[in-house]
């Protein structure tokens, strides 16, 4: 009996590792979406720019880039999920031996979760973009 408590105490120290170091994974996936967000604000903006030269509105140019920005994490999640399914399938057959399982939470989550935090991080960095005159979105490129 004591040595299955030993066991125990060590399995849950490495699953609260294993949680840390996945939470420092998501830390830094978070940090790199947000410098490639940065990175692509002036394309951005020539877009928001041609979009209003053709007469759209910021509602209408609001919704086309959180429309673009709720598919861009949809498709994330949906590959994080993927990838989180084959890597548990793969330590469950080579590591522990055992069958693999669907989790079907993570494809839930994942594809969920990623379009609402890039969703809003993203409508949230291109919000001054909407609000810029067209000249001035152009000018980014130096097309005006």
């Amino acid at each position: 009996m004591r040595f299955l408590g030993q066991v125990r105490d060590v399995l849950a120290q490495v699953t609260r590792a294993v949680e840390l170091v996945l939470a420092l994974v998501l830390l830094a996936g978070v940090s790199v979406l947000y410098a490639a967000l940065t990175a692509s604000r002036p394309v951005r903006a020539h877009e928001s720019g041609l979009l209003r030269v053709f007469g759209a509105g910021s509602r209408m140019i609001s919704r086309v880039q959180g429309a673009e920005y709720a598919l861009l994490g949809f498709a994330s999640g949906l590959m994080g999920a993927v990838l989180a399914e084959l890597t548990t399938a793969a330590l469950y057959i080579y590591l522990l031996d055992l069958t693999p399982r669907l989790h079907l939470g993570l494809w839930v989550f994942l594809p969920v979760g990623g379009a609402v935090l890039i969703g809003v991080i993203g409508h949230a960095l291109s919000r001054g973009l909407r609000r810029q005159a067209p000249a001035a979105s152009l000018g980014l490129l130096g097309e005006a």
